[in-house]
């Protein structure tokens, strides 16, 4: 059997040649073109078997490629491919008739799954909502469906971490045996003890040796950031791509948050870290009571659009629940169950360093479903307002902005 064409439209040189080469690895013939032009003139000359292109290119956008690709080459499969998450894209793209979408950068592995689902005629996206029934249960609030009960428990090493981190005199010995408890944050707080930016004389070869060199602060944010991550589904019938976006701005915030605590004297770091990474807890639990509607036979797109235009209402309603199940220390549960104000108001320092980082995460395209409707220019302003609080100079935070 001969293999299989792929035809890449890509205006990155760099990532073309990436994915070119994986390609190659899974035994697909492919050619890379850099512009729609080109793109459409050889689909003319020689149509390929599955058409892999970029949503955001430099002479006008992958839909514009699409919508040639439905008219003219209805039964050519396409797999989309985006460097920005952005919720309004999958039921667009839906409706363009693509079989996947991949949020850039992506595993080999993920794309290898893509482009096999694509040609056999599947589609990977949600599917189309089912005919309206007169039978058929209305879409439930998200909101009324949360109960303590349905909020995820952290676990006991996460909450016995939580009160650690909070005593500085806490021994190592503690320190280890919480950490002890749960073997991917073990294998995690070695693994961040032995990075470059912390590394110290020589490599920390014990538990102990890694908790005494990252101190409390750093290992209860690490912990937190493994339990935050593990509420994300990895399959949910539909919304992953609500998943790794929001896992995506999450932590871009929590680690922007972390750099204005680096630079300035207001705030600690690890503190301001910790904060941000659960100021959206309630955004997170409410994308798992989604899944459960999914996996209750609601359509995606129908929950897709709810959790859309419910999390920026709701989401702090929610937050203050998850952080009274959670028992979050009282500044940390103040801050989930309330964050949103005008950024010239924030005095407070461990706030203001929330409200940084996520703004500033916005402003860099980190999007998912709770700032769908943010501009990224308001989120530049707003950053740079409630940065100002913390003594950040202009020039540094546009610099943060800016960074790739």
């Amino acid at each position: 059997m001969s293999a299989a064409r792929v035809l890449v439209l890509e205006d990155d040189a760099h990532f073309g040649a990436s994915v070119l080469r994986m390609l190659a690895r899974f035994g697909y013939e492919a050619s890379l073109v850099d512009d729609i032009d080109a793109c459409l003139e050889l689909l003319v000359r020689q149509t390929p078997d599955l058409l892999l292109t970029d949503l955001n290119l430099s002479g006008g956008t992958g839909h514009d490629v699409l919508r040639t690709v439905r008219r003219h080459h209805a039964g050519l499969p396409v797999v989309a491919m985006s460097g920005q998450g952005d919720v309004g894209d999958v039921v667009h793209l839906f409706r363009s008739g693509v079989s996947d979408y991949l949020v850039k950068p992506f595993r080999p592995e993920e794309l290898r799954r893509a482009l096999a689902v694509a040609l056999r005629g599947e589609s990977s996206l949600p599917p189309p909502p089912a005919a309206p029934s007169a039978r058929r249960p209305s879409l439930p609030r998200l909101l009324d469906r949360l109960t303590p009960e349905r909020v995820p428990p952290p676990p006991s090493a996460a909450s016995e971490l939580l009160g650690l981190g909070g005593a500085a005199l806490a021994s190592a010995a503690r320190l280890v045996e919480a950490v002890q408890r749960d073997p991917a944050l073990a294998a995690g707080v070695l693994r961040l003890a032995n990075r470059c930016d912390v590394l110290g004389a020589r490599p920390a070869r014990s538990l102990q040796e890694a908790c005494v060199r990252l101190g409390n602060g750093r290992i209860v944010g690490l912990a937190h950031q493994l339990l935050v991550q593990g509420l994300l589904p990895v399959r949910a019938g539909g919304l992953e791509l609500q998943a790794r976006t929001a896992w995506s701005h999450t932590l871009a915030a929590a680690e922007l948050a972390r750099d204005a605590g680096l630079a300035c004297d207001a705030v600690d770091p690890d503190d301001a870290f910790l904060a941000t990474l659960l100021h959206n807890l309630g955004e997170l639990v409410l994308l798992s009571a989604s899944v459960e509607l999914v996996r209750e036979g609601f359509g995606a797109p129908a929950v897709i659009t709810a959790l859309t235009r419910q999390a920026p209402e709701d989401h702090e309603a929610a937050g203050r629940l998850a952080a009274r199940v959670w028992a979050l220390p009282r500044p940390l549960a103040a801050i989930a169950a309330q964050h949103h104000q005008s950024p010239g108001r924030i005095r407070a320092p461990l706030r203001a360093a929330v409200v940084f980082g996520a703004e500033a995460a916005t402003a860099r395209g980190q999007r998912y479903f709770g700032n769908a409707a943010v501009s990224t220019e308001q989120a530049a302003r707003n950053a740079h307002v409630v940065g100002a609080t913390l003594g950040l100079s202009p020039d540094l935070i546009d610099g943060w902005l800016t960074a790739p």
